[in-house]
């Protein structure tokens, strides 16, 4: 017999910080540049991409062209990636270089097409 599972569509976040939250934001920032997975927005797709570019920490993107590296992917990769990985390189570059950055400006979709 097959038993009823519950599912909650809902993604874990911490308990006292909605996903949208500054508190969330704080909790995501880094105290190490080690780990490129705690820029906002980058999961461990993306990571492995910056990774196969040379960039294995968040220090690392700092004086980074975000288009240049967006290129640099579809290269490594022999093929055109969906363009939202540009805008995430785009934040992700702003919240290298930026010690509190803007959170309107770490979210990857208000980098579309534009340079904030």
């Amino acid at each position: 017999m097959w038993k009823s599972i519950k599912f909650n569509p809902k993604p874990k976040t911490h308990k006292h910080a909605p996903r949208n939250s500054n508190l969330w934001i704080a909790l995501k920032k880094p105290s190490s540049n080690n780990d490129l997975t705690q820029i906002p927005y980058v999961g461990g797709s993306i990571a492995n991409d910056l990774k196969s570019i040379g960039i294995t920490k968040i220090s690392d993107l700092k004086g980074k062209n975000p288009d240049e590296l967006y290129s640099q992917i579809c290269a490594s990769k022999g093929h055109q990636v969906d363009r939202c990985l540009l805008y995430v390189c785009r934040s992700s570059v702003y919240f290298a270089e930026n010690e509190n950055p803007d959170p309107e400006k770490i979210k990857w979709w208000n980098w579309k097409n534009k340079k904030i």
